[in-house]
C-alpha cells in the first residue's frame, strides 16, 4: 500500500503542481493586460494573441482583422478605426506571423465569444495550402477539430494533435518559451527592445529558409481543396452568420513579381474556389483584382506592403465594411 501511495504521489504531485501554476497564470489578469498592451506584433505572437482575446471586452461594435503578418502590414488600425467610427470600432488586428488560415478556425470559439459584428480575414493562396502548414500552427481547440480535419488528416499528423491537446490543457505547455521570455522582461533581465532585435534577427534567418510563400510555390500543384485551411473559413462563416455577424475574406495584395513567376492560372484556381465557397457559406470574398493595383514601389518585400500600400489597402477595406455594417 505504501508503494502505491508513493507512486500516486510521484504521479499526482507534478500534475497538481502544473495545474496550480496553470491556474495562477490564467487567472492573473494584470499579466495578460500587460502582455496585450506591451508585446509588439511578431514577438511572442501566439501568447500576445491569447492575451488580446482574454482581455478584450465583448461587444457588438467589435470588428477584428485576422491574418498572418501580411494582414498586420496591410492594415492601418487607427485609420480603419476612424473610418468605422459611426458604425463600429476596430477592436484589433489579430495576427500571427506565418500563420496558415486554420489558425483562426482553431481560435473561432474565442473570437466569437467577443461577439463581433464583423470579421475581416486576410488570406492568400499560401495560407490555404494543403501541406507544410502544421509546424506553423500554434493554436488548438479540440472542440472544433472535427469541423476542420477529416480522420485521415488527424491520423497522418497525430503528433500535432497530441501536442495541441497538451497545450490546450496547460498554459505552460502551449507558451513555455514565451512565458520564460516575458518573465525575464518583468524581472528586468531583458527588454522589449532586445526582443525586437532578436525577432528581427530571427526574421532574417527565416527569410533564408523555406517560408509559406515558397512552400506553396514549390509544392504540389494543384493544391487540394477543401483542406483544413479552407474548412476554417467555412467554420468562421457559419458561426458568425449564426450570430448575425459578417465575414469578409480579403485576398492579400499580390506582389507584381510574384504574380509573374507563379502565373495567373494558380491564382485563378484559388479565386474560383473561394468565390464558390463564398456563395455556399454566404460570406463576402474580395479578390485581389477587386482591390486597387499595388505597384512594386508599394511593397516593402515580396509579401508585405509599405506605408503607402497600407493606406490604399486600409481605404479599400473601410469602403467594403461601410457597405456591410
Amino acid at each position: 500500500m505504501s508503494g502505491f501511495r508513493l507512486a500516486l504521489a510521484l504521479i499526482g504531485g507534478p500534475i497538481l503542481l502544473l495545474t496550480m501554476v496553470d491556474r495562477a497564470i490564467v487567472l492573473d489578469r494584470p499579466l495578460w493586460n500587460w502582455i496585450a498592451r506591451e508585446a509588439p506584433p511578431q514577438q511572442l505572437d501566439p501568447l500576445r494573441v491569447e492575451a488580446i482575446l482574454r482581455t478584450t471586452p465583448s461587444g457588438r461594435r467589435n470588428v477584428f482583422v485576422l491574418g498572418d503578418s501580411t494582414a498586420e502590414a496591410a492594415v492601418d488600425p487607427g485609420a480603419l478605426d476612424r473610418a468605422l467610427a459611426p458604425k463600429g470600432r476596430l477592436t484589433g488586428v489579430i495576427s500571427i506571423g506565418g500563420a496558415p488560415t486554420v489558425t483562426f478556425g482553431l481560435l473561432a470559439r474565442s473570437i466569437l465569444a467577443l461577439d463581433p459584428s464583423a470579421v475581416v480575414l486576410v488570406v492568400s493562396p499560401y495560407t490555404l495550402r494543403d501541406e507544410g502548414f502544421y509546424d506553423q500552427t500554434y493554436t488548438y481547440d479540440a472542440r472544433v477539430v472535427p469541423d476542420l480535419f477529416v480522420p485521415s488528416e488527424i491520423l497522418s499528423h497525430l503528433s500535432f494533435h497530441l501536442q495541441g491537446l497538451a497545450g490546450q490543457a496547460n498554459v505552460l505547455f502551449r507558451h513555455q518559451n514565451a512565458l520564460q521570455r516575458v518573465a525575464a522582461i518583468r524581472l528586468g533581465l531583458n527588454t522589449w527592445t532586445n526582443l525586437r532585435i532578436e525577432t528581427l534577427q530571427a526574421g532574417i534567418r527565416a527569410s533564408r529558409e523555406k517560408g509559406p510563400l515558397l512552400t506553396w510555390t514549390t509544392g504540389k500543384n494543384p493544391v487540394h481543396y477543401p483542406n483544413p485551411n479552407t474548412r476554417a473559413i467555412a467554420l468562421l462563416a457559419r458561426r458568425l452568420r449564426a450570430r448575425g455577424a459578417k465575414l469578409v475574406v480579403v485576398e492579400s495584395p499580390v506582389h507584381p513579381l510574384t504574380g509573374l513567376y507563379v502565373g495567373e492560372k494558380r491564382y485563378a484556381r484559388f479565386r474560383k474556389y473561394l468565390g464558390r465557397l463564398a456563395g455556399e457559406e454566404r460570406f463576402t470574398f474580395v479578390a485581389a483584382p477587386d482591390l486597387p493595383d499595388f505597384p512594386l514601389e508599394e511593397f516593402r518585400d515580396q509579401t508585405h506592403l509599405n506605408e503607402v500600400g497600407r493606406r490604399a489597402f486600409t481605404d479599400a477595406i473601410a469602403h467594403k465594411l461601410d457597405d456591410l455594417l
